[in-house]
C-alpha cells in the first residue's frame, strides 16, 4: 500500500515536472523576446539623445526611457521566475530520489 502511494506521488511529480518546464519554455521565450526589444529600445533612445532636445521631442524621449526601464524590471521578474521554478523541478527532483531509495 505504501509503495503504491509513494508511486502515485512520484507520478504526480513527474507531471508537475513537465508543466512547469512547459511554463519555462515559455518563459524563457517571452524573456527573449524582451531582450530583443530592449536592445532595440536602448539603441533608439540613444539616437533621439544625440539628436539632440531641439530636434527630439522631449516628452517622447522621455517616454520611450519609462517604458524601457519598465521592460527592463518585467525582464528581471520573469528571469527571478525562472530561477524559481528551477528550483522548485530540483527540489522535487530530489524528493523523488530520496523516495526511489527509500522504496
Amino acid at each position: 500500500m505504501i509503495k503504491a502511494f509513494i508511486r502515485a506521488y512520484a507520478v504526480l511529480v513527474c507531471a508537475r515536472d513537465a508543466e512547469e518546464e512547459g511554463l519555462l519554455r515559455f518563459l524563457r521565450d517571452r524573456c527573449d523576446g524582451l531582450r530583443r526589444k530592449n536592445a532595440r529600445c536602448h539603441v533608439l533612445i540613444r539616437e533621439m539623445e544625440a539628436l539632440g532636445e531641439r530636434v527630439v521631442a522631449v516628452d517622447s524621449l522621455e517616454s520611450l526611457k519609462q517604458t524601457h526601464a519598465r521592460e527592463i524590471a518585467k525582464l528581471t521578474a520573469l528571469t527571478d521566475a525562472i530561477a524559481e521554478s528551477l528550483a522548485g523541478i530540483q527540489d522535487k527532483e530530489r524528493h523523488v530520489a530520496k523516495i526511489d531509495l527509500n522504496d
